[in-house]
């Protein structure tokens, strides 16, 4: 039985649910899928579907965060739990992240093909040339690359990565767990927000806007489900500028948050950035409309503009109301007929498509050759361990 390994820093949130279905998937067809994780702790994404209590899930550093260990320390057990493992194929993170680079140079060293996923949109995170060159002649050692969708193909195309070497499928939910909706005319008039309460998902411009919808519209109520160190801020906002119908609900169990939005009638993700935004794909499977900031990458996928929803600039809190209120006067029907399009939409997206994918690279892995390593990307690999931290984009703005 060939051994297939998915590695990353932290294999949490979403991920979980993922990796129990491509585990069972694999098994089927004579394929062992083996997770390794570095960290236990500290995760960014901590809410969790099952326990990861398997013989199959490995976690080098259980009881640890990235703060309490050192590089040297991960790269050390790290490349002990790949010898001992020995797997024949690596599904790994993008390198900028330990587990990523660390698998890449394992990978090399034991001529084993690996397939890096990533779901950021590189161009919006400005750096300067010397950056981008190390970056991309890093990248440019994995053998293929698993991306959200067919829109990633032109950023990938320009760092010189050939076609042949995309798959896709990557930024999938189990859509089943949204999709018994209640009748779109019965659900209650809410406007959600979900995520992390941070200054990258722009929630003060939201509430800005909200601010000039109530002038017109004061007949639906604007919730925000999530926790973050902006929550206190946003309070004092919604108090200080008497803005009437916001609730702060704080976090939800997945099974509370698919309850919640099989009873709204329209999701809005204002955020300065997100690199794919699974929230989406939830809201759009359990029938909403979606308002979407222009910079979230999922809305460019899924979202088709006056058919299931509109894009926006997030910089701009007159053209986030102009959009809000533009929904809202919308005949019901069409408002539902919005919902039905996103279930439509977001349907291909789901655990299948990315297996056969994954299934896909496979079988091509026996057609192609390895991608072979320059001088100066070996060098660049030995050198960079990774980052250790996931969080950073908390503090963005």
């Amino acid at each position: 039985m060939k051994k297939l390994i998915l590695t990353h820093n932290d294999l949490s949130g979403y991920w979980v649910e993922r990796l129990f279905f491509l585990q069972q998937y694999f098994l089927k067809i004579k394929i062992e899928l083996i997770v390794v994780e570095i960290f236990g702790k500290g995760s960014p994404y901590d809410f969790q579907i099952q326990k990861k209590t398997h013989h199959w899930w490995y976690c080098i550093f259980p009881g640890l965060a990235p703060q309490d260990i050192d590089l040297n320390s991960i790269e050390t057990e790290f490349f002990k739990k790949l010898d001992d493992l020995e797997p024949d194929y690596i599904i790994a993170g993008p390198p900028v992240f330990s587990a990523g680079a660390l698998s890449l140079r394992w990978a090399k060293k034991n001529q084993v093909k690996i397939m890096i996923f990533d779901d950021a949109n590189h161009s919006f995170y400005k750096r300067n040339f010397l950056v981008n060159f190390i970056k991309k002649r890093i990248f440019l050692q994995s053998d293929a690359f698993l991306i959200p969708s067919h829109d990633y193909d032109d950023e990938y195309l320009k760092w010189g990565v050939k076609k042949s070497s995309l798959y896709y499928g990557l930024s999938c939910i189990n859509n089943a767990r949204f999709s018994n909706s209640v009748p779109y005319k019965k659900r209650d008039n809410i406007i959600l927000f979900v995520g992390r309460l941070v200054p990258i998902k722009n929630l003060q411009r939201l509430l800005g806007a909200w601010e000039i919808v109530l002038k017109n519209n004061s007949q639906y109520k604007l919730v925000l489900i999530g926790e973050g160190p902006e929550m206190q801020d946003l309070m004092n906002i919604v108090s200080d500028r008497k803005l009437l119908n916001v609730d702060f609900v704080g976090k939800k169990s997945n099974e509370e948050l698919a309850n919640i939005l099989n009873n709204s009638k329209l999701l809005v993700l204002p955020s300065i950035s997100e690199s794919w935004g699974l929230v989406v794909n939830e809201a759009m499977a359990s029938g909403l409309p979606v308002l979407s900031s222009k910079n979230v990458n999922a809305a460019h996928t899924l979202i088709k503009e006056g058919e299931n929803g509109f894009v926006f600039d997030p910089y701009s809190e007159k053209e986030i109301a102009y959009y809000l209120n533009k929904f809202l006067e919308l005949d019901e029907k069409v408002k539902e007929e919005f919902g039905q399009k996103s279930q439509k939409l977001v349907g291909k997206f789901n655990y299948e498509f990315l297996a056969n994918e994954i299934l896909r690279w496979l079988d091509d892995c026996s057609k192609k050759p390895a991608q072979n390593s320059d001088l100066l990307g070996s060098l660049l690999l030995k050198l960079w361990k990774g980052k250790t931290d996931m969080q950073s984009w908390n503090h963005l703005k």
